[in-house]
């Protein structure tokens, strides 16, 4: 039995890998136990000493065995190796790591080159907001000329089809015929709007005989639902009953309008999915060489612009708050690549006679088609494990692309994400931010006050903390500062008779973007929460393994002779306009703003230009709450407490700026709910929106 182990790391040209962690961890009891762990020292080598084995366990369950796991920077496993405990030394040998594995920002997947490949020459769009992304796919639907393929977690319809549009109560429109119903104007959704079931109804025609393939997530009855009723006893196995069924419903709704419409039956499919990992990726792909990543469900709730006013009846009849999103779209090589991740989940479900094979490689591009620019790209993806023949294990993809660019980083890490609440992602921002070689770095985060899954706000809020004491317990206690945490509002003036008062409400971040030093940039459908990234935790909870959702990202990287791709740094620009109330005289987001340029970059980093805006905003607010700034954030509040309603969350950050607490009227009037608007009738169903009332939980 041993109480010592040597070994080495060297890359694959057999130079010593200095500063990899090494971690050893009996993995001999169902659950693994870390021993130790140490560092490779200049010459590659390492030796690790820990407790020897207890001779009791080893009488009853044999050898110990011991797994070396070799770590970087940010603590992404990069090799391990498995002994068992005989000898009074164990000799772990040489661990060669193959160059691509621990350096640069291409995922690999384990498998030592970049997988799947990095495409050059793509035409490449990033569209803020849904205003821009459902434009485009409106675009792409009507001009396509052979194929749509079209994956989507949900998708509001009208009831049934009729070939008479005035007869339907519309759902959904994509893009709004001028003049489009505003608050001033408010009016009915007309023939000449343009809805998502009817372009692709007149894809079909056969004037025009596109071939339409539509798929919406399916969850089924599965053993992690059988599993939640045996754990709570019942309970579980109701409210997540409910949510099958719910799920279901966008499903069945779409199967019958098509059915209605004359779209053969095979055409419609569910993304067959487990209850707690759903088909989370939406996408469309058309003619096999162009692409739209669709951040957003298809519910109208989502749509916006740059403003996100409160009373916007573009948003439908829902009673949402106002959401701000990013999607992308891309022309070319990528699109291969985009069409793989459709093509695996549709030939799981699909009938044999309407399976999909692999398209050609679009060809690199040189017209933009009315995109941002050309970029290479890499389509990373996460895959739940058990659901695929291949990959049987599933794809972690997005994860190892998150935890490269962050122990890459060296100047900032940008994070805009519906949910922050993944423990590896918050463990490697505490390595990033308490790394002595990195004492600069700065990180930003963009998320909501309230996650709209039971839990998260908890767990996002402990998330929070945690990477603050990581840092107060490396003793970085007065660089806090370098760790910024925001929100994002719209604040309208009175404007009586019908607004007495002035109003604030959260906008709902539904993005999923990440930007780093400039020089890449992630934008998809997975959430920095472990349902998009490792393992759901819930379904990992009860044991029953890593379920994770089906999720498609891009990768946007230096382009292909190592230059840094401006539109990464158009991306930040514009973002950061739009939040920090950078703007143009007409009152547009303004990317050009010099606040924004490399040469006015705060000392200290890119996040004192954030807490100075979100400073400013809150002490407006308290000042001059009638009349409101263009700043639409505020910082997270410094309380470990979770606060997720609009009134307390913003009471507290009140009382943090007075230094007393406040009670009674705030000036403003939080909002929790926006009014819903009916697109048959062209008229508001609610008086005003929903008032947060004082108190929470």
């Amino acid at each position: 039995m041993s109480t010592s182990a040597t070994g080495s790391v060297v890359g694959d040209d057999g130079g010593a890998l200095a500063n990899l962690t090494l971690v050893a961890e009996d993995v001999s009891a169902p659950f693994p136990q870390v021993l130790t762990q140490g560092a490779t020292g200049q010459d590659g080598t390492f030796t690790l000493h820990y407790p020897e084995a207890d001779i009791d366990v080893i009488t009853q369950y044999g050898p110990r065995r011991i797994r070396f796991r070799v770590l970087d920077r940010v603590h992404r496993q990069l090799a391990q190796r498995d002994l068992e405990d005989v000898d009074a030394v164990l000799a772990v040998g040489t661990l060669t790591l193959r160059a691509a594995e621990h350096t640069g920002w291409l995922v690999t997947l384990g498998k030592g080159e970049p997988t799947p490949d990095r495409r050059d020459g793509n035409a490449l769009g990033v569209l803020v907001d849904d205003v821009q992304a459902w434009q485009r796919i409106a675009k792409l639907f009507r001009e396509s000329t052979t194929s749509i393929e079209l994956m989507q977690l949900s998708f509001d319809v009208p009831g049934d089809f009729n070939a008479d549009t005035a007869q339907e109560d519309p759902q959904m429109v994509l893009q709004f015929a001028d003049p489009p119903p505003t608050v001033a104007q408010p009016r009915r959704v007309s023939a000449q709007d343009a809805r998502p079931e009817r372009l692709l109804f007149d894809a079909t025609n056969p004037a025009r005989g596109v071939d339409v393939r539509i798929m919406i997530d399916g969850p089924v009855l599965d053993s992690h639902l059988v599993g939640a009723s045996v754990v709570t006893l019942g309970l579980g196995f109701l409210v997540a009953l409910v949510m099958l069924i719910k799920r279901n419903a966008s499903l069945h709704a779409v199967k019958r309008y098509f059915a209605g419409a004359g779209l053969p039956k095979q055409k419609v499919q569910g993304a067959t999915s487990s209850l707690f990992g759903p088909t989370h990726a939406k996408l469309a792909v058309v003619d096999g060489l162009k692409a739209v990543g669709i951040s957003s469900p298809f519910e109208q709730s989502y749509y916006g612009d740059a403003e996100h006013a409160v009373d916007d009846p573009r948003r439908g009849n829902k009673n949402h708050t106002p959401i701000h999103d990013v999607s992308f779209a891309v022309n070319g090589p990528a699109v291969f690549d985009l069409h793989e991740a459709y093509r695996l989940h549709w030939n799981q479900v699909a009938d044999a006679a309407d399976k999909l094979g692999k398209i050609a490689l679009p060809p690199a591009q040189t017209n933009l088609d009315g995109l941002d620019a050309i970029a290479s790209l890499q389509v990373v993806r996460t895959l739940t494990s058990g659901r695929f023949d291949d990959p049987a294990h599933g794809e972690q993809g997005v994860l190892e692309a998150y935890l490269r660019a962050i122990a890459n980083a060296q100047d900032y890490i940008y994070l805009e994400n519906q949910y922050l609440t993944n423990d590896t992602i918050g463990d490697a921002l505490v390595q990033a931010l308490t790394d002595r070689d990195r004492p600069n770095l700065n990180v930003i985060a963009l998320i909501n006050i309230d996650p709209d899954i039971p839990c998260y706000p908890r767990w996002q809020r402990q998330l929070i903390t945690r990477i603050r004491q990581g840092m107060i317990d490396a003793g970085k206690s007065d660089q806090l500062n370098r760790f910024g945490v925001f929100t994002r509002w719209t604040h309208e003036a009175a404007a009586p008779p019908d607004r007495p008062r002035p109003r604030i409400v959260p906008n709902y971040v539904h993005s999923k973007v990440a930007i780093v030093d400039g020089k890449w940039a992630t934008v998809g459908s997975a959430n920095l929460d472990g349902s998009s990234l490792d393992y759901t935790q819930l379904a990992h909870a009860i044991a029953f393994g890593d379920v994770r959702n089906s999720e498609v990202n891009i990768l946007i990287l230096e382009g292909a002779d190592g230059s840094p791709p401006p539109v990464v740094d158009q991306l930040r620009r514009r973002l950061w306009a739009e939040h920090l109330g950078l703007e143009n005289p007409d009152g547009t987001p303004n990317p050009g703003d010099a606040l924004l340029t490399d040469a006015n970059k705060p000392t200290g980093g890119w996040v004192n230009l954030w807490h100075g805006r979100a400073g400013q905003k809150l002490t407006d607010l308290h000042v001059k709450p009638g009349t409101p700034n263009r700043i639409r954030v505020l910082a997270w509040p410094k309380a470990d407490k979770t606060l997720d309603k609009p009134r307390e969350h913003l009471t507290e950050l009140l009382t943090e700026l007075l230094g007393a607490t406040v009670e009674g009227d705030l000036g403003f009037d939080p909002l929790k709910a926006t009014r819903r608007f009916s697109f048959k009738t062209g008229l508001y169903t609610q008086k005003a929106p929903e008032v947060d009332g004082a108190g929470g939980r």
